[in-house]
């Protein structure tokens, strides 16, 4: 029993430590992207995502942004990939639909546009 309770504390500090490792990366992420794109440097801010995606592979945010610097940076085809992985990870979110939609209608995709944009409502209709 004793030992069962320090297998959870240890669980629980590992996971808590990952979350704060987590959140500490994505603040320095986010500052250097914002740095950058003021800068006007946006393959620099494309370089540190994704940098951080081999560290977060399943973190959605951190896709969600590679997709919107790729469309920024005139890549709409690359950013419908990282949309996808978006909706993929994090599938009842609206904001994720939204970016799909616009991802799609960056590369002139219309219908699959108007697609992820009324699944994006249907999903809005949910919450």
């Amino acid at each position: 029993n004793v030992v069962e309770k320090k297998s959870t504390i240890s669980d629980k500090n590992t996971t808590e430590d990952r979350l704060k490792q987590t959140l500490e990366l994505e603040r320095k992420l986010e500052d250097a992207r914002k740095k950058a794109i003021t800068d006007g440097q946006f393959s620099i801010a494309l370089r540190l995502t994704e940098r951080a995606l081999k560290s977060l592979p399943n973190e959605h945010s951190v896709w969600r942004l590679q997709a919107e610097l790729l469309v920024t940076n005139k890549k709409p085809r690359k950013a419908i990939q990282s949309a996808l992985k978006v909706r993929e990870l994090n599938p009842k979110d609206p904001i994720s639909e939204l970016l799909l939609s616009y991802c799609y209608s960056a590369a002139g995709d219309i219908i699959n546009s108007s697609r992820a944009k009324q699944r994006a409502q249907s999903l809005i209709r949910r919450l």
